[in-house]
């Protein structure tokens, strides 16, 4: 959704579903909590945070230190060893 009065869309992401936006740092990360009033119900989590990190292996190191619960694009290089760490791994053929 993009509000149409908003000068800086691209700073101040609105949205619409079970959660809200409360934090916003461009780049960086992301925070929303649970709308309470959502028309089908509540979501299962009160809260949730969307790091932004290009980089592959900073990912996995997130995922391995458990900073991270869940990681896109991880190193192809080392899905192997994630594999091994019992870490599950959903991939589709592009």
């Amino acid at each position: 959704m993009v509000d149409v009065d908003e000068k800086d869309i691209d700073k101040k992401p609105i949205g619409t579903g079970p959660f809200k936006i409360s934090s916003f740092e461009p780049g960086v990360e992301l925070k929303v909590e649970r709308f309470e009033k959502y028309w089908d119900g509540k979501a299962k989590l009160e809260k949730a945070t969307f790091t932004f990190n290009e980089d592959a292996n900073a990912r996995q190191m997130a995922l391995q230190s458990e900073d991270a619960d869940i990681i896109f694009r991880p190193p192809v290089e080392n899905l192997e060893k994630l594999k091994e760490e019992n870490v599950k791994i959903e991939s589709v053929p592009t």
